[in-house]
């Protein structure tokens, strides 16, 4: 079996696990996760999240070093100049999308940006509670009920996630 060969499986079965991994963790660990007690939400996430992202590091490196393998031993440079070989463009896109997100964005920021919309998303949720609260008992003449509920509601739309 030549080297090409080699490269061309390494490339398909990365590809395998890297969207398989991300089809896996969209239709069904983020569900699981919404379906639990807010308080056990983050830890069920970070959990998965923890054993999987090495995984998929590591098929996004294969995926890239073959991919640049086999377009360097067949001389494919030529097809990106060629608009009929648009999908090679919208590969190497995807793959530096996926491998910014990974590398870059999840190390530096994903974390810190979860924590503060889980954190305005129960504030949203109780500030709405507060407001149907207020609602049930506001009284038929109450302005000053009713300006409080006004800029209540105004808070709370400020704060939906």
């Amino acid at each position: 079996m030549d080297d090409v060969a080699i490269a061309r499986a390494a490339h398909v079965l990365a590809v395998v696990i890297w969207i398989g991994g991300v089809s896996l963790v969209t239709t069904v660990v983020l569900p699981l996760v919404r379906r639990r007690p807010p308080l056990e939400q983050w830890a069920l996430f970070e959990a998965v999240e923890r054993r999987f992202v090495w995984q998929a590091r590591t098929a996004m490196l294969l995926v890239g070093a073959s991919g640049f393998y086999m377009a360097w031993k067949l001389d494919l440079w030529d097809r990106f100049r060629q608009p009929g070989f648009w999908w090679m463009h919208a590969m190497v896109l995807v793959w530096l999308l996926f491998a910014v997100v990974l590398f870059v964005g999840e190390p530096l920021g994903a974390e810190r940006w979860l924590r503060q919309r889980e954190r305005m998303g129960s504030r949203f949720r109780l500030c709405r509670l507060a407001q149907a609260s207020l609602g049930a008992a506001r009284p038929r003449r109450g302005h000053r009920l009713r300006r409080c509920t006004r800029q209540l509601r105004g808070l709370c739309l400020s704060l939906k996630p």
